[in-house]
């Protein structure tokens, strides 16, 4: 072999090899400190509530619970414990602004900040979401998990010194090690991690090699403590009969109206807290009054429900009381979501996807009596259906299932969460979610690269360094740069009234580009890029219009921009859209 091949030989083998590393230290450091962290929270939780208010809920057969719920004497301290844990979690919370939805937190760092977290805002945030948590917040524990994962990411680009690419990647791989822990579902969590980010059916391709191993590897420390048991412990399932398969595409469709309508739900309950001009300690203190006085009038509303799914799926609940837990929970769910409390959204959303599809087919029981119905197979694939459709990841949500029960449920699997993602659109539980890869912060830059043809990456900033710039020869439309109107200031983007003939391009903040999007909030030391015409400028700044000069010959510049102006114009076409 020549020698320039054997060093190229070598050079791969060494990429190869620091991909390796990358996974083996993030998912060692996921195992150790999501065992400890599961420890932790079941401690906590069987204090808190246990304890002092002597409530105990139906827990999961594979962590070591029993399927039996107890209220005992104390169950009036319900309501007081919430509202000071609630209150607790806001106080705790830091000044700058972070997503209560450890999930949503961590795609926002990715996106918007390169994959650089704020070590000191994320331990707050993980403190207040194991306080929420332990206080039965009927939120997931992933969302402590995603705080971790992202606490455990930047200590580990810190202290490896990585690039930017390396530490995207590494961060990426840190989320799905802790989602394998929280789900019992490491090929899921790696998929699920990596589908995530994007809106689109796009992946984050460049770390799913990574993803996979950590997650294995957390996984198997996990499980060597914890056990490998699925989460669910579930009755045999067989292949379905073909006659059950239209039931099972139903059940999609279902699932499709029951995540839309949440997410919509969700996103008004949000806007209409965001009017209340109270402080978020107080609206989360009302919160988690009005939750335990929800618990009082049914204590199934506690915690994360995966107990009661388990009691669901061992037919030991008739349909009048699934019924009635899933418009209980549905109700808690969006009362302490939409108002701030920490937690994630990923387990309450398999919680509601297995409700419905129980519920779904105890009613085809009924119908049907003399036919052979499952009701945990409808369960399973609801749950898959309503993942697929809230999040935007279909291909996770079949993986997690089929981790769970085999390959028996492929086939109505199938039906069942395509039918569920294809009619739930774009909407989405994680605000933070990026429309596409060409529309995420992290990679306009190569996107920029394509479209102008240069090796190095032209700089945004400069390029909207002036105040007006000229975008083309043919058009009249200019790119402006200016400071966010007062009256826009804590108002979000969908909100906003724009002048015909105007897009807004970007948001600036501390020096970053930002992609505006609907639910996006304005501060005041933001900076607006604005693609409109001279007139519209003027009419949107309430500045007199001067008369213009005729332009400039383009230059090197210019040209930049009008590709910079096509990149980010079909990223934010939607947005106009979405304000509709």
């Amino acid at each position: 072999m020549q020698p320039a091949r054997r060093l190229r030989v070598l050079g791969s083998r060494l990429e190869t090899g620091r991909i390796v590393l990358y996974g083996l230290g993030v998912g060692l450091l996921a195992g150790v400190v999501g065992t400890v962290a599961a420890i932790v929270l079941e401690w906590l939780q069987g204090t808190l509530l246990g304890g002092v208010t002597g409530f105990q809920p139906p827990g999961l057969p594979a962590e070591g619970g029993v399927l039996q719920s107890y209220v005992g004497e104390r169950g009036w301290l319900l309501p007081i414990l919430c509202a000071v844990g609630f209150a607790a979690v806001a106080w705790l919370r830091p000044r700058r602004s972070i997503e209560p939805d450890g999930v949503n937190d961590a795609l926002e760092t990715f996106h918007q900040r390169q994959a650089r977290g704020d070590s000191k805002a994320g331990a707050w945030g993980l403190v207040s979401s194991v306080l929420a948590y332990a206080t039965g917040a009927p939120l997931g524990r992933e969302g402590v998990y995603a705080y971790l994962s992202g606490l455990g990411a930047t200590l580990f680009a810190r202290f490896s010194k990585l690039s930017d690419e390396d530490r995207r990647v590494v961060y990426v791989a840190a989320l799905a090690a802790f989602l394998a822990l929280a789900l019992r579902a490491p090929l899921a969590a790696a998929v699920l991690a990596v589908e995530l980010l994007y809106r689109r059916f796009e992946f984050e391709i460049e770390a799913l090699a990574p993803a996979v191993l950590s997650s294995v590897v957390a996984y198997a420390i996990y499980g060597s403590f914890r056990g490998f048991a699925p989460l669910f412990d579930l009755p045999t399932l067989g292949g379905q009969p073909p006659l059950l398969l239209p039931a099972f595409f139903v059940l999609g469709l279902l699932e499709a109206l029951a995540a839309t309508g949440f997410v919509l739900g969700l996103r008004g309950l949000r806007e209409a807290w965001a009017r209340v001009r109270v402080p978020v300690w107080a609206r989360l203190a009302v919160t988690g009054a009005i939750f335990g006085g929800l618990v009082m009038l049914n204590p199934s509303v506690l915690g994360d429900g995966l107990g009661w799914v388990q009691l669901t799926m061992t037919n030991f609940l008739p349909i009048s009381a699934v019924l009635l837990l899933l418009l209980w929970r549905s109700a808690a769910v969006m009362l302490t979501a939409s108002s701030g409390a920490s937690g994630g959204l990923i387990i309450p959303s398999l919680v509601l996807g297995g409700l419905i599809g129980n519920l779904y087919a105890q009613a085809l029981n009924a119908l049907i009596p003399s036919y052979p119905i499952e009701p945990a197979a409808f369960a399973l694939t609801g749950m898959a259906a309503f993942l697929a459709g809230a999040f935007n990841a279909p291909l996770a949500a079949t993986l997690l299932i089929t981790e769970w029960s085999g390959y028996e449920l492929l086939f109505p699997l199938l039906l069942t969460t395509l039918a569920g993602y294809a009619l739930t659109g774009r909407e989405s539980l994680l605000s933070s979610q990026a429309e596409s890869r060409s529309s995420s912060p992290v990679h306009i830059d190569a996107y920029l690269r394509g479209a102008t043809g240069m090796r190095e990456t032209p700089d945004l900033l400069d390029l909207l360094g002036s105040e007006s710039i000229t975008v083309s020869d043919e058009d009249t439309e200019r790119l402006y740069r200016f400071g966010v109107p007062a009256p826009w200031v804590a108002q979000m983007v969908r909100d906003l009234e724009f002048p015909t003939d105007t897009l807004l391009v970007a948001i600036l903040r501390a020096g970053h580009v930002r992609v505006p999007r609907g639910s996006s909030v304005l501060e005041a030391q933001d900076e607006l890029v604005v693609l409109a015409t001279p007139q519209a400028h003027a009419k949107l700044t309430g500045q007199p219009l001067l008369e213009e000069t005729a332009p400039t010959p383009a230059n090197s510049r210019s040209s930049l921009l009008e590709s910079a102006r096509g990149l980010w114009g079909r990223a934010m076409r939607g947005l106009r859209r979405e304000k509709a």
